[in-house]
């Protein structure tokens, strides 16, 4: 019978050649390459990862780095001279997993957003229950439990995206802010970063000051924020 991942690692070098030779687009290299998953005896589920050719096997309720062969196996070949620049990019090993999985790292951290608001709400609550003459301690409740709610909803949602991507460029942009008070409408300059994501698409975000064009950024299931991982 043949290894399976012997097979795998064949299409591999099959969608790189194809890619090479511009004979398929990188949205159907990155679609293609998704279904080349191999699951070994342990029932665990194996897969390559794109870039770098590297596997992967899902374990412990994330991707980590791993080989299936009892001796590393040789490095998996390198784009053909000649290949696009985007194919040569794709070549050099970033040993970074895919994207996947998260949700109960999801589940934990809006639990924790959740306890934490109820906590902060309550706080406020005492201390207007306590100076305030026409709010008591049994109107908490009922005054808490939207901006609570509401909050637990704004951690959810902020926490559930992922994505990963290239920095291509830095630069600012003029934003419009408008004076609750008075309706005084004013202009700052905010700094951004470009980044390139995995999908094609591009994403604007705030950047930290130790960014740098070239540096690759992900926002992973879970967490709050971005961060610098190569």
């Amino acid at each position: 019978m043949s290894d399976p991942f012997r097979q795998a690692e064949a299409q591999y070098q099959q969608l790189t050649s194809a890619l090479a030779a511009q004979q398929i687009s990188p949205e159907v290299f990155r679609d293609q390459l998704a279904q080349i998953r191999v699951t070994d005896t342990l029932g665990r589920t194996w897969m390559m990862q794109q870039g770098s050719g590297r596997w992967f096997v899902w374990q412990d309720g994330q991707w980590q780095a791993a080989s299936p062969y009892p001796v590393a196996p040789s490095a998996p070949p390198s784009a053909a001279p000649g290949a696009p620049a985007y194919a040569q990019a794709q070549q050099r090993p970033q040993a970074l997993p895919p994207l996947e999985g998260g949700w109960g790292k999801l589940f934990v951290n809006t639990l924790k957003a959740l306890l934490l608001a109820i906590l902060i709400f309550i706080v406020i609550g005492v201390l207007i229950a306590t100076f305030a003459d026409d709010f008591g301690y049994g109107d908490i409740p009922k005054v808490m439990i939207a901006p609570v709610l509401l909050s637990a909803i704004i951690s959810f949602f902020t926490m559930s995206g992922q994505w990963r991507g290239r920095i291509l460029e830095f630069g600012t942009k003029r934003v419009r802010e408008t004076d609750d008070d008075d309706g005084t409408v004013s202009y700052r300059y905010v700094r951004y970063a470009r980044l390139q994501l995995e999908n094609g698409r591009t994403k604007d975000i705030s950047p930290s000051n130790d960014w740098d064009v070239g540096d690759i950024i992900e926002k992973r299931r879970g967490e709050m924020s971005a961060k610098k991982v190569g």
